[in-house]
């Protein structure tokens, strides 16, 4: 998927106005190309692109660990 091709639909108000650059679609474009291993092009499109990456998956371990910690509770209370 590329998410420069001028073909591709969007669903960005900004974009639909005829407005080239947007914040949030930029972040979303360079999420991607990081996750592509395009390095440049990620820091092209977003230079915070690299850091939301490790936020999100920092905060998704965070989550899934709570998540094992109150099934094992529930597994605790039930016996």
């Amino acid at each position: 998927m590329n998410p420069q091709a001028s073909g591709a639909q969007s669903f960005c108000l900004l974009k639909h106005l005829g407005i080239p650059w947007c914040p949030g679609c930029g972040m979303g474009h360079s999420i991607n190309y990081l996750l592509h291993g395009q390095w440049i092009a990620s820091f092209k499109n977003h230079p915070l692109g690299p850091f939301a990456v490790c936020m999100l998956t920092y905060r998704t371990f965070q989550l899934g660990k709570l998540q094992v910690q109150s099934i094992s509770e529930l597994k605790n209370n039930i016996t």
